[in-house]
Formats: structure tokens, sequence, C-alpha cells
């Protein structure tokens, strides 16, 4: 792989995968992630979750249920454009669900229809690397619970993973667990509440996703549905402190009553920790759908950066950035995911490949 930037930089941000491009295309995305290890020999990888099979009976690879396997120029993994990993994905719009990748080039996925079963697979999701990360005796409220996510923090034995509990009502907020030497989570391990949902805490209902920065501060999301709502939808919280008990109050919290943050599905930290992004279904569906952009946000106050609405419609299901600080999106409504570059002269992207040429050395 290689890294390019642009000279200059681009002005504002500005979209720089093609659309039309067989890897960026995935009929129900819902949750995506960028490989962003500059030591791995797969850096710069894509992995979007395809959640429902497309019905129309010719199938290509962003048809199938599962993990489409992508480069940054849009081009497919070089063993396999898809895989399933050997699981039974149920294909419902939430499973697979959230996908994530820890430096160590893990990749995690969440099974959200099972209440949050979280699998961890190799670069290539093959079925024999696939291991069971979390199961139903790590839930919380006495075993019923809906876990999202996940954030995944640390490397090896020292891996945590973050979750947010969807359960309504009775949510427990995020949750994090400890992982063991094979990298799952101890059975009957419950984790521990770091964000409380409820009685008295600024997440007032239930968080959608999560995300963690270099720095341990977290952020999180409300999904909210209904015009006007007053709750908040994006917070930020400071890093938690052992023994202090969960967090209540948050650093800054953004979107009460604001439609144009209806439907918050996906949250992610760029890797410098200066901008959060999150994914917004938008208010209402079909043609009658409003909102619904990806939208960049100042993680230190929460201050509005940029929104991106590539078409008059959207449906925006995930986000996650690649280590040069480009967005990668998911457009439900468009079945695409697409990579914004940020202004400056910065701006660059990750590329894999095709092939390398390798040419004799002159000799002056």
């Amino acid at each position: 792989v290689e890294v390019t930037a642009a000279s200059a930089g681009y002005g504002a941000w500005t979209q720089i995968s093609n659309d039309t491009d067989e890897g960026n295309y995935v009929y129900t995305p819902t949750g995506i992630a960028v490989n962003c290890n500059s030591n791995s020999p797969y850096y710069g990888r894509v992995f979007v979750a395809n959640s429902i099979e497309n019905p129309n009976g010719i199938f290509v690879p962003g048809d199938q249920v599962g993990l489409v396997k992508a480069n940054a120029d849009g081009s497919f993994a070089v063993e396999g454009p898809h895989s399933t990993g050997g699981w039974n994905w149920a294909g419902d719009f939430f499973s697979p669900w959230k996908v994530e990748i820890s430096a160590d080039d893990f990749v995690y996925v969440n099974d959200w229809t099972t209440n949050g079963t979280l699998l961890r697979f190799d670069q290539t999701i093959a079925t024999n690397s696939q291991t069971l990360i979390l199961r139903d005796d790590n839930w919380p409220n006495g075993g019923t619970a809906n876990l999202s996510g996940p954030a995944i923090v640390g490397t090896g034995t020292n891996a945590q993973v973050w979750m947010a509990d969807i359960t309504y009502p009775g949510s427990t907020g995020v949750r994090r667990f400890a992982t063991a030497g094979n990298g799952s989570v101890a059975t009957n391990d419950s984790g521990t509440t770091i964000i409380q949902a409820g009685g008295g805490s600024d997440l007032d209902l239930y968080p959608y996703d999560v995300a963690v920065d270099r720095s341990n501060r977290i952020y999180t999301i409300q999904f909210r549905s209904t015009a006007g709502d007053p709750s908040h939808r994006v917070f930020c919280f400071p890093a938690y402190g052992e023994g202090g008990g969960a967090l209540t109050t948050a650093d800054w919290q953004i979107g009460s009553g604001d439609d144009s943050m209806a439907q918050a599905y996906g949250v992610a930290v760029s890797p410098n920790g200066n901008h959060v992004a999150v994914a917004f279904g938008g208010l209402g569906s079909g043609f009658a759908r409003t909102g619904g952009a990806a939208r960049v946000f100042n993680a230190t106050n929460g201050a509005a950066v940029v929104t991106l609405t590539p078409a008059t419609y959207h449906d925006h299901t995930d986000v996650a950035w690649d280590n040069a600080g480009n967005l990668y999106t998911c457009d439900n409504w468009d079945s695409v995911w697409r990579v914004y570059s940020p202004p400056g002269a910065n701006a660059a992207t990750t590329v894999a490949l095709a092939h390398v040429q390798m040419l004799p050395p002159l000799i002056a």
C-alpha cells in the first residue's frame, strides 16, 4: 500500500471515492471500518457489513449478507470480495451490524439480532479465525440486553471491549468488558458500567453506539426518531476514573430537539482526536425523509464542522476514519460507501495497490 497526499490539499471536504466502483457498492450497509495499522499488510482495507440480501436473484458480492472486503480505492480484496466468516447472519438489517478493527488487525463484528453477540475474525474473515467474544452469559440486567458497538481499546490480552446497551427500558448505558488470553470475555462477566443511562445522567435514555479516543474520552449517541424530541443526540464524556462510579455528566451534549440529527446510528472519533463523526438516518422514511446526513463535529466542544449530504435523500448508517484523517460513510439509501477527504494540505487517502511492478536497477 501507499499513502498519497494532495500537494495543496482541498479547499473543502471532498468526496474522493467513486460510487460506480464495484467495491463501493453494498446493498444494505450498516457498519463500516478501516484498517488504520500502517505496519499491516492490510493497511487501508475497508470492511462493510451488508445486512440484507438483495432479493433480485442476480447476486454480486455487495448483495450477499456478510462482510464486503475492499481496498480504499474501491477494488476488491485479493483473496475475495465477501465472507460470512462461517457465522449464520440473520440478514435482517441488524445482523451483521457494526464493525470495528483493533490496532492489532482483528476485525470485530456485532450481531445485534442475537442481542449483541460479538465475533472476532482475521483480516480475511476466514471461518477458522472466528472467535466468540461476547455471548448471552455476558449480558447485564440479569441476562437481558441489546448491546451495540463495539469500540476496541488496546491490543492482545489488554484489549477492552466497549459496548452500548440499547435496551429500553432499563439500559445500563455504556459498558466496558475486559478480555482474556484468547481475546474473549470471561464466562458470566457482565462488564462494568462506564456511563450511566437515566437516573439523572445526561445520557437520559439509552446509547446506540460508542467510540473512545486516545485520551480515553468517550463519545456516544442516542437514536431519536420522533420530531422535536428534546433528548440530546451526541455526547462527549470525560475519561473514566477507576473506582469513581459510572459517569453521569457529559463534557458536552448537542442536538436537543434538532430534527436534523434524527436517528443517530453510528459514531466514530478521528485518530488525532480532533473530530467526531456521526451517521444520521434522518427523519421519516422513503421520499419523505429529511436529514440523514453524515456530520462532523469538533471533538472538544461539539461545534458543527461539516454536513455531508451527497444526494437528495439520505439514510446514513455508520461512519469510520482512516489513518490519514479521511471520513468513510455508509449511505443505505444509495447502497454505497463513500470517502471524504478534509480540507487543507494534509488531505490524503490510503491506496491499496493491485500489483507492484519491479524494474531492473539503472546503473549510470
